[in-house]
């Protein structure tokens, strides 16, 4: 008990207790990471898991970014991961790493949003009478936290483990 409350005033996250445990491997760097990563695959993913999660965070997104106030029909259609934010490495006891990877990507969105007409007659008051929709298209920046299995000087196996929008 008394470790895990010196560990809190040391730790502001979870992620910060296990970057801070990571090893230094030195054929694992940036550069390393960034050539061998199959970026098509991986952005792939990326879209997949956004489409599997998508709803309310990519609904408030859209009306933080926009003001749109989003009907709940989205479609992310292409993401660009263009930038390696960060990274840790943890040695396994199989002689394998797991590298914790953020990130930095650009996600294309088709998304569906209201537009209100108004009644003005009642004055000081205004109605919403009709509501319509609208389409748009929209490009967004997001982070993207990652796991990758490292064995053999190869990645063999990513994992995406959550997001930023």
């Amino acid at each position: 008990m008394h470790l895990l409350l010196e560990l809190r005033n040391y730790f502001k996250s979870i992620r910060d207790f296990i970057e801070k445990l990571a090893v230094k491997i030195d054929f694992i760097t940036a550069d390393w990471l960034w050539a061998t990563l199959d970026l098509k695959t991986f952005n792939e993913s990326v879209i997949e898991v956004l489409k599997g999660r998508r709803t309310s965070k990519l609904t408030e997104l859209i009306y933080r970014k926009t003001e749109h106030e989003c009907s709940g029909y989205s479609n992310i259609s292409h993401a660009n991961t263009y930038s390696l934010q960060s990274f840790s490495v943890y040695e396994m006891l199989d002689g394998s790493y797991i590298v914790n990877i953020t990130f930095a990507c650009e996600i294309e969105v088709d998304y569906e949003y209201y537009v209100y007409e108004y009644d003005n007659r009642e004055e000081p008051y205004s109605y919403a009478s009709i509501r319509h929709t609208n389409f748009a298209h929209q490009y967004f920046n997001t982070e993207i936290y990652a796991s990758f299995t490292i064995r053999d000087k190869e990645i063999i196996d990513f994992e995406i483990d959550d997001y930023f929008l």
